[in-house]
């Protein structure tokens, strides 16, 4: 793969149906490590499904966890 002058880089049609880019599909791009990764609008939201499924119906929030402390703490007072 070649990246153009001003910074453009094609990505192959096979590449594209792999990753279920549509015709125009929009890409995000992240550097890790000095490497260059693509993730596609359906990969992404897998992976948010699955950090859902891991906080579990039973897990609190940060959010949750700092409102209780408050009330908590203004029962106190």
């Amino acid at each position: 793969m070649n990246v153009t002058a001003d910074g453009a880089l094609l990505l192959p049609a096979d590449i594209r149906r792999a990753m279920a880019l549509d015709k125009d599909g929009r890409v995000t791009v992240q550097v890790r490590d000095g490497e260059l990764v693509v993730i596609s609008p359906m990969a992404a939201v897998r992976r948010l499904q699955k950090k859902a499924q891991e906080l579990g119906p039973g897990s609190r929030l940060a959010s949750d966890e700092l409102i209780a402390e408050r009330r908590a703490e203004a029962l106190r007072e």
